[in-house]
């Protein structure tokens, strides 16, 4: 009887984390078309402020004690770690650490883009426009317009300020949702797999 109650259990965990539906009025700022996918982990809501077109893709987790901060048209792609709490080593009352919580926001600054399998630091800022690469770990803070990658991130170039005003200008802007997203191969890959794209169902626009 008790293994049947906790199979129950572990069936209504599931389906509540998989439906889970979050309140606009559980967050500090629920900004227009905020998009937050399923199996997404936030704790304390109620410190994230989500700004308009906003994205926390699918399977993200979020410790959000020390606040998250997400500019508008930002986007946090599937699967990452976001940390925005740190212990204390140096000086503490006990080991490993001691019972204070050190709060360390995390800002992600408008059209910042943070793609799959990232890990964030505690008290790191990614700069507007900045792009973090897939499986980076940012341990420091990434200026404006850098496109990062690798563990530790580090900046490998980056994007051309003048175009990025330009179509911001312009306001062409474009959420961080891949359901939105125009499909075209690059000319070099269409050449590089000429024989598998027609295997592949891709279109060859």
């Amino acid at each position: 009887m008790k293994m049947m109650n906790f199979k129950e259990y572990l069936k209504n965990l599931f389906y509540f984390e998989k439906y889970r539906k979050y309140r606009h009025d559980e967050f500090a700022y629920y900004g227009e078309s905020v998009f937050i996918g399923k199996f997404v982990k936030i704790n304390h809501p109620e410190r994230v402020y989500l700004s308009d077109h906003a994205t926390i893709h699918r399977g993200t987790v979020i410790n959000a004690l020390g606040g998250l901060y997400m500019g508008a048209y930002s986007g946090i792609s599937y699967n990452c770690l976001i940390y925005t709490v740190d212990h204390k080593v140096h000086g503490a009352r006990s080991i490993p650490y001691d019972n204070t919580a050190l709060l360390k926001p995390v800002i992600i600054e408008d059209f910042a883009v943070v793609s799959s399998r990232v890990s964030i630091a505690p008290g790191v800022k990614i700069g507007t426009g900045a792009i973090v690469g897939i499986g980076s770990v940012v341990i420091k803070d990434v200026p404006p317009f850098a496109i990062v990658i690798g563990n530790p991130a580090e900046v490998i170039a980056y994007r051309d300020k003048e175009e990025f005003e330009r179509l911001k200008e312009q306001q062409k802007f474009q959420p961080h949702r891949i359901d939105h997203y125009e499909q075209k191969i690059p000319v070099m890959y269409q050449a590089k797999f000429k024989k598998y794209i027609p295997l592949l169902n891709l279109p060859l626009k």
